[in-house]
């Protein structure tokens, strides 16, 4: 996490002008991962920062976003692990990710713009945004002592006739490497498990990643700055403003193809 400390206790600075400039290059390739046989402990031994509850610290309220100590997110992270008899990370994640697909649907402002829901109350409504069900997905992995985290960047578009950009949330899971998890389909539970779990697509482009503390969740949902901030009103209210280009040099389209045994490939060829 790239971090800033500015002390103007002593009035020497009339404004501070922050200016980011993000340069991405390279190729980005589909991966489709493969299960480890890693167990949970050795996971959470592994990545010990990534298994207890996130806050929002904001405007002198908590709230807490990322909550695996909560009981209902407890019980049923214990209901899934009891049900699968398993401390593989792989099969315990994926039948965690089964039950999120049966029990919530993608919906954009369920509460109102500028709300986040925490993962309790996406568990109680059924429905979030990409963040949202991602927090809720991650705290049903961290109650079952999977390692998770949350990634924030964009999602775009490689083809020309629709080519656009949308900043975008989804999960990780730690199986000896992090594991790609989309979280916001709207599919049958049977498809965003082939489609969605355990593959990392290209146009998924992340720019910020978890680092496990509440300063990440104040981050992208409080703005860029430290906990304890204090802020100064200006008339008028400084502008602000992002600008944002991409280039695609070269495109390879590919199918993935899955097989009745649950294998999953890329293939160059639609059958």
């Amino acid at each position: 996490m790239l971090t800033w400390y500015l002390d103007n206790s002593d009035g020497k600075y009339s404004y501070v002008e922050g200016r980011f400039y993000v340069d991405m290059n390279g190729t980005r390739t589909m991966k489709i991962f493969d299960p480890t046989e890693m167990s949970v402990t050795t996971a959470m031994q592994g990545q010990p920062d990534y298994i207890g509850d996130q806050w929002l610290n904001k405007g002198g309220e908590s709230r807490r976003m990322i909550e695996p100590s909560n009981e209902e997110i407890k019980k049923i992270a214990n209901e899934i692990k009891n049900s699968t008899r398993s401390e593989n990370v792989w099969e315990l994640a994926k039948e965690i990710f089964n039950w999120h697909k049966n029990h919530t649907e993608y919906e954009r402002e369920v509460v109102g713009e500028g709300y986040t829901q925490s993962a309790l109350e996406v568990l109680h409504s059924g429905k979030g945004d990409c963040d949202e069900l991602s927090y809720l997905y991650i705290s049903l992995c961290r109650a079952a002592g999977i390692p998770s985290r949350f990634v924030e960047g964009y999602m775009v578009s490689p083809k020309e006739e629709t080519e656009k950009f949308g900043g975008h949330v989804w999960a990780e899971i730690y199986d000896g490497e992090w594991v790609t998890v989309e979280c916001a389909g709207n599919g049958t539970a049977q498809s965003e498990v082939r489609w969605n779990f355990g593959i990392y697509r290209p146009d998924h482009i992340g720019v910020f990643f978890d680092d496990g503390t509440n300063a990440s969740i104040y981050v992208v949902l409080g703005g860029i700055a430290a906990e304890g901030t204090t802020w100064t009103s200006y008339e008028p209210y400084p502008e602000t403003s992002s600008v944002i280009s991409w280039d695609f040099i070269e495109y390879n389209q590919m199918y993935l193809a899955v097989y009745p045994d649950g294998r999953r490939e890329l293939v160059k060829e639609r059958e």
